[in-house]
Formats: structure tokens, C-alpha cells, sequence
């Protein structure tokens, strides 16, 4: 059984971290309820975001929205390391301005594409000179420190956006097999449908067990929580567009209300009310 463990909470609005491990403390597919910024400094690692797979390289910079699920996949099991910044996106939008939206990187692209950068040495040099501005202004004491970390935080998604606005050093994605990208359009396209192991195994031709096997293999996932996980995504993408509960219920496929409710707060920490209020 995969670990229960889908979402992080942040101890305030901005947290920073190098971490240096061999594991992850999130190994399954997951989403936060905050916007993630994550540096690879090194290691061999493959990152899965929704249906992309990136091998990272050093300077890899990966960015996910609170809607997009991702997953890391260390085949070494040697140390890898990491800078991850997240933010809750409440804080930016108020410095948004008719020309500049700072959250631009994070929300004018498709799901799950789009999310890697390769950084040249040089924007590498300047992305961690910020980091380091960001995190000592958020862990000092010092008078105006707060209003410092906004500063630091604003300065470096203006300059993620320059650098995703130039459209060049995207990453490639890693190729899937044939039949697992069509086993992953399929579920994309019939979120809100019947999604039983029995009707896509029959709309494939597969035998269940095989099927069950086969994505597991190939994405480290079973395929019940992939699903899941896609629902309540598209379930927060619902509601940030002010659909209600029980709109939101019925469109991302959850049939049973109370059900909804369960697994959104489980995979979320929190209710689709208090999400749809607060996030």
C-alpha cells in the first residue's frame, strides 16, 4: 500500500529548505495547497509531473501550481540534492499589476506542462544569490525582515518569469511507452466519467491484473490513486473558478458526495468549503 502522505503544510505563508537525502518525504504522486519552486543542485533523480517525466540535471528548475500533481523517482537511491521554496499564492496576487502578473509561470500554461527549465551557470549563480536573500531575510528577527522576504520572493518570480517568457532551456520530457501515454490521455479525457478498472481495462483489452501491473511499474503508482489524485486536482481547479461543492463534486467524476468530501479534506488537509474561501 502506497504511504498516505499527499500534501505538505507550510509553517507560514513562505518556507525555504536545502535538503540533502536519499529519499523524499513525499514518494507518491501529491499536491500542496501551496505554489512550489524546486532548484536540482545534484543527484539522479527523474521527476514526474502529471503526465511529463523530466530527468533532472544540475540547474533543473521545476515549478508547480497547487493543482498539479508531481512525484520524485531516485533509481540510484544515492543522496540527492535539492532547494524548494513554497509560497501560498494569496501573498503575490495583491503586487500583481496591470502588466505584471508574478504567478504568470505558474497559471498561464496547461496542466502539467511546461513545468522545467534548464538554468545556464550564470542564472544559476544569480537564482541561488536570491535564495540565499530569501532565506536569511524569512529566518532573521531584524527590523523590517518580513517586508525584506516579500521583496526577495517578488524579485525572484519576476525573474523565473523572464526566464520562462524567453521560452528557451525548456527541458524534454523523458518519452513514455505508447501504451501507457494512451493509458494516461485516456484518464485525462474521462475525469468526470466512470473510471473503473473494469472500463479501462475493456476500452484497452487488457486483462486487469496486467493493467494494474503495468502502470504501476511504469509510473511507481497504482492506478486508483493516479486517479484520485487527478480528481481532486481538477476538483481545486473547479473551485478556483467558483464552481460550488456540489458542482465541483459531480464534474471532477466523485459520484458520492460524502465520499467527495473524504477524500478531498484527506488529500488537501482541509474541506472544499475552506479551500474554495482560503485558497
Amino acid at each position: 500500500m502506497e504511504k498516505n502522505f499527499f500534501y505538505d503544510d507550510i509553517p507560514g505563508y513562505i518556507s525555504i529548505q536545502k535538503v540533502c537525502s536519499d529519499f523524499a518525504a513525499n514518494t507518491t504522486f501529491h499536491l500542496h495547497n501551496s505554489f512550489e519552486i524546486y532548484l536540482f543542485l545534484q543527484g539522479n533523480v527523474n521527476y514526474w509531473v502529471d503526465q511529463s517525466l523530466y530527468h533532472l540535471k544540475r540547474g533543473t528548475l521545476l515549478i508547480f501550481n497547487n493543482q498539479e500533481i508531481h512525484r520524485v523517482v531516485n533509481p540510484s537511491l544515492k543522496e540527492y540534492e535539492r532547494l524548494l521554496i513554497h509560497f501560498r499564492p494569496q501573498i503575490i496576487k495583491p503586487f500583481n499589476t496591470d502588466n505584471t502578473n508574478l504567478l504568470s509561470c505558474f497559471t498561464d500554461r496547461e496542466k502539467g506542462q511546461n513545468n522545467a527549465i534548464l538554468l545556464l551557470n550564470k542564472q544559476l549563480d544569480i537564482f541561488l544569490s536570491l535564495a540565499k536573500k530569501l532565506s536569511d531575510a524569512l529566518h532573521s528577527e531584524q527590523y523590517g525582515s518580513d517586508v525584506l522576504t516579500k521583496n526577495y520572493l517578488i524579485e525572484m518570480l519576476i525573474f523565473i518569469n523572464r526566464l520562462y517568457q524567453q521560452n528557451n532551456d525548456i527541458l524534454e520530457q523523458h518519452p513514455l511507452s505508447k501504451r501507457l501515454q494512451d493509458i494516461l490521455d485516456f484518464i485525462e479525457l474521462n475525469l468526470s466519467e466512470d473510471l473503473s478498472l473494469d472500463r479501462i481495462s475493456s476500452h484497452f483489452s487488457l486483462d486487469k491484473s496486467y493493467l494494474s501491473r503495468l502502470f504501476k511499474s511504469e509510473t511507481g503508482s497504482t492506478i486508483y490513486n493516479f486517479i484520485l489524485l487527478k480528481r481532486i486536482s481538477l476538483a481545486k481547479q473547479l473551485l478556483s473558478e467558483d464552481k460550488n461543492v456540489s458542482e465541483t463534486c459531480s464534474l471532477s467524476g466523485f459520484n458520492d458526495y460524502a465520499n467527495f468530501i473524504r477524500a478531498f479534506k484527506k488529500i488537501t488537509g482541509c474541506s472544499p468549503s475552506h479551500y474554495k474561501t482560503n485558497f
